[in-house]
Order: structure tokens, then sequence, then C-alpha cells
């Protein structure tokens, strides 16, 4: 399986909240699809 890098929401507590982590992109399943994205970002009122 690939590893990638993924920065994952775990709680709603500002800038801190927001960890980037290693984890396996597993394939999508019946009714479900993988999307690529260039570019990202969040907004700190958010």
């Amino acid at each position: 399986m690939k590893r990638i890098r993924a920065a994952r929401l775990h709680n709603y507590d500002g800038a801190t909240a927001v960890r980037v982590e290693e984890t396996t992109l597993r394939e999508p399943q019946a009714g479900e699809l993988r999307i690529r994205v260039h570019a990202a970002s969040v907004n700190p009122i958010d």
C-alpha cells in the first residue's frame, strides 16, 4: 500500500487541531472516488 502525508483535523481547537500525519492510501470502495488536490488552504477564522 502507498504511504501518504495527510493534514487531519482531530478537533475544533484552532491551528493546533490540524496535524500532518503519515497514513496509508487505501483503494476507493464501491460508491467512493478519489480526487487529487493540488492546493488547499484553511481559513484561520474557521
